[in-house]
């Protein structure tokens, strides 16, 4: 034996290392390229194999994962795949076989486990957690690469570069699902804006026909009060006359016997006298519709008002009533308010109790009440009304029996006229009724903030 020959299988070892080394380096390598090129773990272990097979060249590599609970081989090549010729490579239930053991086990230490079938074994932990094996049959029992950590690096590699593929398709999906969801979201955005778009114009058109509309009952409005209006004064010159020439007929009559006459004449000017207060409350009207009625303050004698308007008030109205009471506190006897107003809204108030009182009787309240304001309260003990009648009783021209053999004469225009005086003067009024019970009108009106009621003004002297 030569002294150079210990050196020499000394060379041959290093040599041997650093063609190792290489290979090593080259897998490495190998399995970033992979993890560059491939999309999706699967794709990636696929990949993998086929470079650790061409790099560390042996017989075959297979990349075993667990997906949702069971193993599968994710990535398989072998030699006779990498020249197209028939190898002897492992069976995929013995190599789940092996990878089950390994993960089972779960060595702490360990970086490979070898078989007599020179097949080696290599945890792959993805964030420290083992998830798989890395199965690498080396062909000749021998020919075991003997660097257990070094191929246990690689392994890391290859856990490493599966981890980063399922981050991606794990993002990819996360992605994509995202992009469906906007999708769906825009579609849906889209179709409201659609939708928006489309009420925006519906509504516009609404808009111009609800002012159109407007116009067209404002223009009817106007010609409705002035044909009123015109239909007034053109009626009121021949019951001028009518009413004069009855009244010098009944004067020339009262010198004789002439009853049979004086009952006909009487007919004839009470019906104009009749006609003619319907026509002064359609001109009055008119005229609190079209103008801008400025109430005129002065002092006002309540209860002289009150029987004023029960004497206006036609006698068989009266006497079908029943019973009028009229109370009036003794502090609201004389208050500030429009006098003629006040007279009109208390002629009708108590005329239509009257003719709805069904002989019950009707009750005329007044009084002063908190916060300065006036209370007027005109009751009937009648028939009261349905609550569709209540909601339309303020309507002008509106009767509970329109038909034209009604019991009760008149225009519909008493309730109308007394919400109209009363809110002129910055008033309030409302209606209570229930069917066979009777009805209840009540007034509330603002009083002069600088008034005092007679009692306290009595009191400070």
């Amino acid at each position: 034996m030569r002294l150079d020959d210990p050196l020499r299988r000394a060379l041959a070892e290093v040599e041997g290392q650093r063609d190792d080394g290489l290979a090593y380096l080259g897998a490495l390598r190998a399995v970033l390229e992979a993890l560059e090129q491939s999309a999706g773990v699967r794709a990636c272990a696929l990949a993998v194999a086929r470079a650790l097979v061409r790099e560390l060249a042996v017989e075959s590599c297979a990349v075993v994962l667990r997906e949702d609970g069971r193993e599968s081989v994710v990535g398989y090549a072998s030699q006779g795949d990498r020249f197209g010729e028939p190898g002897d490579g492992l069976p995929v239930e013995r190599i789940l076989a092996l990878a089950r053991s390994l993960l089972a086990a779960q060595p702490a230490d360990a970086a490979s486990d070898h078989d007599v079938d020179a097949v080696e074994l290599y945890p792959l932990r993805i964030r420290n957690v083992l998830e798989g094996a890395l199965v690498l049959q080396v062909g000749v029992p021998g020919q075991s690469f003997a660097r257990a950590r070094a191929l246990q690096l690689v392994a890391d590699a290859v856990a490493h570069a599966l981890g980063v593929a399922r981050a991606q398709a794990s993002l990819s999906a996360a992605c994509n699902r995202l992009q469906r969801e906007v999708g769906e979201t825009q579609a849906i955005v889209a179709a409201r804006d659609s939708d928006l778009r489309d009420r925006s114009v519906l509504l516009g058109e609404c808009e111009k026909q609800l002012a159109r509309l407007t116009e067209d009952l404002g223009r009817a409005n106007r010609v409705k009060q002035e044909f009123l209006g015109l239909v007034s004064h053109e009626l009121r010159t021949p019951l001028n006359a009518v009413i004069g020439f009855g009244q010098l007929l009944r004067e020339d009559l009262d010198d004789g016997g002439h009853a049979e006459q004086l009952g006909m004449v009487d007919a004839i000017l009470g019906g104009g006298l009749r006609l003619g207060a319907l026509v002064d409350d359609m001109l009055f009207f008119v005229e609190l519709c079209s103008t801008r009625f400025v109430p005129r303050l002065g002092q006002v004698d309540v209860r002289r008002l009150v029987d004023s308007a029960l004497a206006q008030i036609d006698a068989p109205v009266r006497e079908a009533a029943g019973t009028i009471r009229v109370e009036v506190a003794r502090d609201a006897e004389y208050v500030r308010l429009d006098r003629t107003l006040l007279g009109k809204g208390l002629f009708h108030a108590i005329d239509n109790a009257c003719k709805f009182a069904d002989g019950g009787g009707v009750r005329v309240h007044v009084a002063r009440a908190p916060g300065g304001t006036l209370a007027i309260d005109v009751s009937d003990e009648g028939v009261g009304m349905e609550p569709h009648e209540v909601e339309r009783a303020f309507q002008p021209f509106s009767q509970r029996d329109g038909s034209l053999s009604r019991a009760h004469a008149g225009l519909g225009l008493g309730l109308a006229l007394v919400r109209r005086v009363v809110e002129i003067q910055g008033g309030s009024v409302a209606l209570e009724s229930r069917p066979g019970r009777g009805t209840t009108l009540r007034i509330r009106l603002p009083l002069d903030p600088g008034e005092r009621s007679p009692l306290s003004a009595g009191r400070a002297a």
